[in-house]
């Protein structure tokens, strides 16, 4: 599966941002206060996370992005360096008003990263729904979808478990088990997984990007998952490259 140099594509994306970090340190004994591990910090790598990492990923397929976000919360994660397993996670939450005041002129496509941070609410989905003219992504934590018929939406198999009311155009990722998309399955090659973190971030910059380049559902599909599977073979976020996803899905056919 060889693809093509793309023409480079406007985008707006709209979402929830953090920062993603990573301390890294020994665990030399158990706590004698609690049976816990003492964590002793070593070093500490930090990444944008959520959608800002859906915005590294669309930068790095070589489109041009113009992001909104709400305030920036942080999630910080404690690993062992021997095992080079997570320890635990501290999230920092910050919410946010909602967007509304939204241009949708001038763009090739529009993506929204919804967390459930305050960024976005139904009113916003309703906004960009009615004002697009370009294909519109979104991956939401929202349990409510019937009324928008306008957009493809990307969520998670426990996300579409937990659904109220489900609409059409329904992308649902299953981790190891592949995807499943208007009763089709892609089923995803066996992989050594390093970190599952952003995977589903570089899924939906790729599925997006490609679907409107391409125009084709089935090809976005297959190119999203060759690219979320080089995000899984690195610790913490990742953006493949068009010229990473080429070599990759090479080497595994």
């Amino acid at each position: 599966m060889i693809i093509p140099p793309p023409r480079q594509l406007k985008v707006l994306l709209l979402g929830d941002a953090c920062i993603d970090s990573y301390t890294f340190g020994n665990v030399l004994k158990l706590n004698p206060e609690a049976p816990v591990p003492v964590f002793c910090p070593t070093r500490t790598i930090e990444k944008e996370g959520m959608a800002a990492n859906v915005k590294n990923n669309l930068l790095a397929l070589g489109a041009q992005v113009v992001f909104r976000h709400g305030k920036i919360g942080k999630k910080t994660r404690l690993i062992c360096n021997k095992s080079g397993q997570h320890i635990c996670r501290i999230d920092e939450d910050v919410f946010s008003e909602s967007i509304l005041d939204i241009e949708t002129n001038n763009f090739d496509l529009i993506v929204i990263s919804d967390y459930n941070k305050g960024t976005i609410d139904y009113n916003t989905i309703d906004i960009v729904c009615e004002k697009a003219t370009v294909p519109v992504f979104i991956d939401t934590k929202k349990r409510k979808l019937e009324q928008y018929k306008n957009c493809f939406f990307k969520i998670n198999e426990l996300e579409y478990d937990n659904l109220i009311t489900k609409g059409s155009n329904i992308i649902v990722t299953r981790g190891e088990r592949g995807v499943i998309y208007n009763k089709k399955e892609y089923l995803n090659e066996k992989i050594d997984i390093v970190d599952v973190t952003g995977a589903g971030d570089t899924f939906l910059a790729s599925l997006s990007f490609f679907y409107t380049i391409f125009n084709c559902m089935d090809r976005a599909i297959k190119i999203a998952m060759k690219a979320s599977e080089i995000t899984l073979k690195h610790l913490g976020v990742y953006s493949p490259t068009l010229k990473e996803i080429n070599e990759y899905s090479s080497y595994r056919t």
